[in-house]
């Protein structure tokens, strides 16, 4: 493809060369020669917002803006950059341009016009490489005109750390996956003290961050420890106490009587937390790639959920910090998080896939799980911590995953198993409903799952797709008006509470990061669960050598506006979910 560059005299100081051979020496200050060749008015408006283009990235000098790779060209002047652990492209473009294209690139994430407040997510085009005649991908951008304000835009195209698929059809053309069973029916049995509910609390005090200063999750700028702490003294108070507010008194009050139902109910009694018992958390920490000094802004539990936690099981309910170990099995505990929680709580355990620098590795009890089918993918072996300790407590996310569909409570313990499939079973949407779940022996094992006293999910930050940066993709545009979910939900359903985060993702990111719809067939699990005593699969659930019941409720809600369940409909005779939300203040 013939490349141009159009970028006024500007570009011409910046580079005299097509693209595709750009690898050649830059001048040593593109800031001075741009001021040189334009003249300080033209190039004050260029640069006029400086804070704005630091903070994404932008910097008009050599050291900053880097050569397109060689198998790569575009139409207008391009540059390469690396934020995080995510590839980035920037575009400038003029006014004038209506379309641009660049070929050679993977499948983006996302493409924005960086100038647009609130961000304004592009349209385009993408067709795959050809390798059979070494023809390259292009993607082509349509530049919207209503948003153009600047005399050079800048389109930030985010490519993925993991390849997605190419899309089968253009989103446009697309029909949507919906949900089989329709609004509000539900299925199944509801758990709880008050059978099915799931708090939801929404605090945007909780999300303070610009999207732009450090990161995400950190005190102050990007979490308000604060404002968490007390969506979860609330959020316990409305679980265990049906309260809408929480009051000092309540908060130990409502610890007890959660330890009692959920003893009670696996027959040990009615009893609340005593002396000597171990409890596990299982956090979600799957964006924790590389190491101890992780500190990325891909999204993973936050330190501030974790240490709300913590208070509320240490200063709250009495048990000892010595009692109490976070797990992370799969990946590692950053010291984000440890450090931060560390030196809160000194006395408890935090255990990852290595070990070292304070915290101890994860070690595995053999064949602790049992499954209903001869081969499920999965693995059996699980953290001693968890076999050890009489009590669980699952904290995970809400976030896009391209072969689940989803993550929530119940793929949380791809953390905990130490083989995971990604292919077969959980590949949600390359596999018709009904379809035997491994979810369902891990949601219903004794070992597992009957160990969990509290479900949570963190959605503070919760976004499009696990592999995408929270800058990026983390604004709820359709339901929150582009603001942060902001958002902390508890259940003692299993089932309950992931159909609940179900229906909120689905309804603000339909299509998650690529196509067919990742999302489609993902609440497989959900129906098989509910169901489990004669599921849809027709599978035979006996991970305890015994065929299940019922492990909880499933239903979507009415619509996304009301966001309403049965028993918000008709709290006298509903049977399914309550969707119970909690006030902030």
């Amino acid at each position: 493809m013939t490349t141009k560059l159009p970028i006024l005299a500007f570009i011409a100081a910046l580079v005299t060369t097509p693209l595709a051979t750009f690898a050649q020496p830059q001048p040593a200050d593109i800031s001075a020669d741009a001021r040189a060749a334009l003249g300080s008015a033209t190039y004050d408006k260029i640069t006029a917002d400086t804070a704005w283009m630091k903070a994404n990235g932008i910097a008009l000098t050599s050291k900053d803006i880097k050569p397109l790779p060689k198998e790569e060209t575009a139409t207008v002047f391009a540059t390469a950059t690396m934020r995080g652990n995510t590839h980035h492209r920037y575009l400038f473009v003029q006014p004038a341009d209506k379309t641009l294209a660049i070929t050679g690139l993977v499948y983006p994430s996302t493409i924005t016009l960086l100038a647009a407040r609130p961000r304004q997510y592009l349209e385009y085009t993408y067709v795959a490489a050809n390798p059979a005649t070494q023809t390259p991908s292009k993607l082509v951008i349509q530049l919207p005109a209503a948003s153009r304000t600047k005399l050079v835009d800048i389109i930030d195209i985010e490519l993925p750390a993991i390849a997605a698929p190419t899309p089968a059809k253009d989103f446009a053309a697309t029909e949507l996956w919906l949900p089989p069973d329709g609004p509000n029916s539900p299925m199944g049995v509801a758990r709880g003290i008050y059978p099915g509910r799931v708090t939801w609390i929404r605090d945007l005090r909780a999300t303070p961050w610009d999207g732009r200063t450090g990161n995400w999750w950190q005190d102050g700028t990007g979490i308000n420890q604060a404002a968490v702490d007390n969506m979860f003294a609330r959020s316990i108070a409305a679980l265990a106490l049906n309260k809408k507010s929480a009051a000092p008194a309540d908060d130990a009050a409502a610890w007890d009587a959660l330890f009692r139902s959920f003893n009670k109910n696996r027959g040990a009694g009615d009893r609340g937390y005593q002396s000597g018992e171990k409890i596990a958390i299982k956090v979600n920490l799957n964006n924790a790639y590389s190491g101890h000094t992780d500190a990325d802004n891909q999204i993973d539990a936050s330190p501030q959920t974790i240490c709300a936690l913590l208070y509320q099981l240490t200063k709250i309910a009495g048990v000892p910090e010595s009692a109490i170990t976070v797990y992370e099995g799969a990946r590692f505990i950053p010291d984000r998080i440890y450090k931060k929680c560390h030196d809160a709580f000194p006395g408890v355990t935090y255990a990852d896939s290595t070990g070292g620098d304070g915290r101890v590795k994860v070690e595995y009890t053999k064949k602790a799980l049992h499954y209903s089918v001869p081969d499920p993918m999965v693995g059996e072996d699980i953290p001693t911590c968890v076999t050890e300790c009489t009590y669980l407590i699952n904290m995970s996310l809400i976030k896009g995953h391209p072969t689940t569909g989803i993550t929530l409570t119940a793929k949380n313990h791809y953390g905990t198993v130490d083989v995971r499939d990604h292919r077969v079973f959980v590949d949600a949407h390359d596999h018709k409903m009904p379809l035997y779940h491994p979810f369902v022996d891990m949601i219903g094992s004794n070992a597992l799952g009957g160990k969990t006293l509290l479900f949570i999910l963190d959605g503070l930050y919760s976004l499009r797709d696990v592999n995408d940066d929270v800058s990026q993709s983390a604004h709820w545009d359709k339901l929150f008006h582009g603001e942060y979910l902001a958002s902390i939900f508890m259940s003692q359903d299993p089932i309950a509470i992931d159909s609940v985060g179900f229906d909120f993702w689905r309804s603000e990111f339909p299509i998650g990061r690529k196509l067919p719809q990742a999302i489609a067939n993902g609440d497989n699990y959900m129906h098989e669960a509910a169901l489990a005593d004669h599921p849809p699969s027709g599978t035979r659930y006996e991970p305890n050598g015994e065929p299940l019941k019922s492990l909880g409720v499933h239903e979507h809600w009415n619509n996304e506006t009301d966001k309403q369940y049965s028993r918000n409909l008709d709290p006298m005779n509903g049977k399914g979910i309550e969707l119970y939300t909690v006030p902030a203040e």
